[in-house]
């Protein structure tokens, strides 16, 4: 399956300094896809901050020697 967006979720739990975070990655086949599900978490929850985006998935450029077969 190749993804074009992926929907990053990260969540925070605690006050202060004694704070943990946490960052889970999703694929989504489109932009559309990952926005319907990033406005899910759109929930306030106390001590708890949730964060979710949509970011292009990014692909490796070609290499110049990727056509080239070796012996």
């Amino acid at each position: 399956m190749t993804s074009a967006f992926i929907l990053v979720i990260t969540i925070t739990f605690g006050l202060g300094s004694d704070q943990q975070t946490f960052q889970m990655s999703f694929p989504k086949e489109s932009k559309a896809a990952c926005i319907s599900d990033a406005e899910k978490f759109a929930v306030p929850l106390p001590f708890v901050s949730i964060e979710a985006e949509c970011k292009p998935q990014l692909t490796p450029s070609p290499r110049e020697d990727d056509d080239i077969q070796k012996t």
